[in-house]
């Protein structure tokens, strides 16, 4: 809602004029001159025009150039039309009076007097009437002064306004235009006429969003019915919030503020992103038992902390805190963060990236009773190279690692445990045997010795040698194309073998008290290297030989190449089938498809090409059709058998209308688990009225269908 309108126009336009201020003899001159020629009506002093329909009248002692009769003062960026304008030369203003209009760079302001001064390009303004898109502003009075205004006694309204329409009226307000907030207080909400409701302040970023009065309500089991709002609460450079009220006529009041705070420098010495979400409600239902079937108390509420803050490019820390009073507080009262997610981590890391040194150290914690969690508090990692240091023709990595433990169960009990110091090793070395072709070697050692709570420590220990060889070709097509706006295309291929092969040194049966971090098959394409795997409790030797062909192509805009699709295939072309690590070779590809911002289309696959299982198949496809119609397709199947199948779509009927949707299908039960649809009216101006429902099958406590209406003020 940007809410004014002069922001530094006036003073750099007023600068043209200030060449009269200076020129003291050449302005007593021209009065003396002009005093004979009293009948002029008008009046062109370097580029500025002054006339009226009368003639101007020349005050010598005051030094004043009274205008009168649908006067006008104009130059080349600036035009001043009144009834009456007296340019005063003692103080450097021009008072303008009557039917006053003055237009500054597409800039247009209506009032009933005006005092300019032409020095400092400050201006008060009585009964004023002005806009910027989209809102109309009348005010008793406004005030420009340096790059603040202050608004008077004013109200706003939308240029299309109709009956019903939301208006505000502000008793005052200040804008700054160096940081674009916004500060107001006591306004009011105004519709038909009639004032219908009051908020004591708002401070806001002009430059940002629209601000938001959202109006709920609806049904939603097991909650009920239920009525209430969502409103922005603050809006500024750096900081926003917002408020959510909802009574549940059969739970009690629910609350539910959201903050979130955003700040970084153009030279990226710092950046820090941070939100969190809050909700709490003394619930007076009737309420199921948790997961555990235990008894849920009526104190309920969630908390939702996560946040990013990067100093000089090399600090990081990281903030990931989810905290629940029961286990199904986040599904009631919080669904649109329940449909996103239903897993939440609980974690905390400060890490350091330089050159060649990278330090985390990182904690992870059971947060909430009835979720079982592998905690490690702490786990320290450092990393150093890959770094030349014994001859140039080398590259060393080190690798250490120390990490304490254990897990809790759905009661927080503290199961197996353990201290585990890793320590890992690499060296390697690449050649480039001719243009394009190279050949790398690398050699790698591993240490791992685990300390298991009231059992005896284990030591065990691996060597690996790898092999990598690699040919790298590229070809230019100079195809230009403005409709897909390139100049060129760049197509490179990359085609590699490998071999892995992990020995052992030293074993030591790990009992399964220690398998609290394994290595799961990764549905991507899986490590091969030694000192990949970090999730490393059940490391075992393995040997590989992997073979891939990559391929991408980029497209050529103004200098800098964009990559618009790549293809990625790998296969697993012999594995040790006595590994307990890699039993099985996999048949990986990626291929992605992103030429413009209206066609996207991804897809994956992996499959083990000893049984010929399908371990994962995914693909998506996006497309917009200018700004009337979205659609997205996306499937996603695993080995376990949950084959899911979803689209999303939207639809503008009108200018005024709107529908959206999404769809979830089960290919093998052959049901609809989940569907949701939108339907909005942007009727009259300033209203947005939402109709949603939902409908989820076959869980065990969502089969049910689940309606709202949203109704949002100032939705322009």
């Amino acid at each position: 809602m940007n809410f004014f309108l002069v922001e530094n126009e006036v003073p750099s336009i007023l600068h043209e004029v200030q060449f009269f201020r200076t020129q003291s003899f050449f302005f007593s001159c021209l009065f003396l001159l002009t005093s004979f020629l009293h009948g002029s009506k008008k009046e062109v002093i370097q580029g500025i025009t002054l006339k009226a329909e009368n003639p101007l009248e020349y005050d010598i002692e005051k030094e004043t150039i009274t205008a009168s009769g649908n006067a006008l003062l104009s130059g080349d960026e600036i035009h001043l039309s009144a009834e009456r304008i007296i340019w005063d030369k003692k103080t450097s203003t021009v008072l303008a009076e009557g039917k006053i209009a003055l237009g500054v760079i597409g800039y247009r302001l209506l009032a009933k007097s005006l005092i300019l001064d032409l020095q400092s390009g400050a201006f008060t303004a009585e009964n004023v009437k002005t806009g910027l898109y989209p809102w109309i502003i009348e005010a008793e009075q406004l005030l420009a002064s340096d790059s603040n205004y202050t608004i008077e006694s004013a109200t706003f309204s939308h240029e299309n306004h109709e009956r019903f329409s939301p208006g505000l009226l502000i008793d005052k307000a200040i804008y700054e235009t160096n940081s674009t907030r916004l500060q107001a207080r006591g306004i009011g909400l105004r519709i038909d006429g009639k004032t219908i409701g009051k908020f004591p302040k708002l401070t806001r970023k002009v430059s940002g969003p629209e601000p938001r009065l959202e109006l709920l309500g609806g049904e939603r089991k097991p909650l009920g019915w239920y009525a209430g709002l969502r409103m922005d609460t603050l809006n500024t450079t750096s900081f926003s919030s917002e408020m959510e009220a909802i009574s549940y006529f059969d739970r009690g009041v629910f609350l539910g503020p959201q903050f979130s705070y955003l700040k970084s420098e153009d030279d990226e010495s710092y950046y820090h992103n941070w939100s969190a979400t809050f909700g709490g409600i003394k619930d007076e239902g009737d309420i199921v038992r948790d997961s555990r079937n235990l008894k849920i108390d009526q104190e309920r509420g969630y908390m939702n902390v996560f946040g990013i803050s990067r100093f000089q490019d090399q600090w990081t820390m990281t903030l990931d805190l989810n905290v629940f009073s029961d286990s199904e507080v986040h599904r009631d009262y919080d669904r649109d963060g329940f449909e996103q997610n239903q897993w939440y981590n609980n974690a905390f890391e400060v890490a350091y990236e330089g050159d060649d040194l990278t330090i985390s150290l990182a904690t992870k914690w059971q947060a909430n009773e009835f979720q079982s969690q592998a905690e490690s508090i702490p786990n320290v990692l450092v990393t150093y190279g890959p770094k030349s240091l014994w001859n140039k023709w080398t590259y060393e990595t080190l690798q250490l690692e120390y990490a304490e433990r254990n897990v809790r169960n759905s009661l927080g009990e503290k199961g197996n445990a353990y201290s585990k110091f890793d320590f890992g090793y690499k060296t390697a070395s690449t050649f480039g045997i001719t243009k394009g072709l190279t050949y790398t070697p690398s050699i790698s050692f591993r240490w791992q010795t685990f300390d298991i709570d009231q059992a005896d420590s284990h030591t065990r220990s691996f060597w690996e040698t790898g092999n990598e060889v690699s040919f790298t070709l590229h070809a230019d097509y100079p195809w230009e194309s403005t409709v897909w706006k390139t100049e060129g295309l760049r197509h490179v291929m990359t085609f590699s073998v490998g071999h892995n092969h992990v020995h052992p040194l030293k074993q030591s049966t790990i009992f399964n008290s220690a398998l609290i971090e394994p290595y799961l098959e990764n549905p991507n394409l899986g490590p091969v290297e030694l000192l990949d795997y970090l999730d490393s409790d059940n490391l075992a030797p393995y040997e590989v030989i992997r073979i891939g062909w990559e391929h991408e192509l980029l497209s050529l805009k103004d200098g800098f190449y964009d990559r618009w699709a790549d293809l990625q295939l790998y296969q697993d072309a012999w594995v040790d089938s006595s590994s307990l690590l890699i039993p099985a070779p996999f048949f990986y590809s990626q291929a992605r498809l992103h030429p413009a911002r209206w066609l996207s289309l991804d897809a994956q696959a992996k499959v083990n090409t000893d049984s010929g299982e399908l371990f994962r198949s995914a693909y998506g496809l996006s497309l917009l059709d200018g700004f009337k119609n979205e659609i997205s397709v996306h499937y996603l199947a695993y080995d376990q058998g949950n084959d899911s199948l979803q689209t999303q779509f939207m639809h503008i009927l009108n200018e005024s209308k709107s529908i959206s949707g999404a769809v979830r299908y089960d290919p093998e039960l052959r049901t609809f688990p989940y569907w949701s649809g939108l339907f909005t009216i942007r009727k009259p101006t300033g209203w947005e009225w939402s109709v949603y429902l939902s409908q989820r099958r076959g869980t065990a406590r969502e089969n049910d269908l689940s309606w709202g209406l949203g109704v949002n003020l100032f939705s322009f």
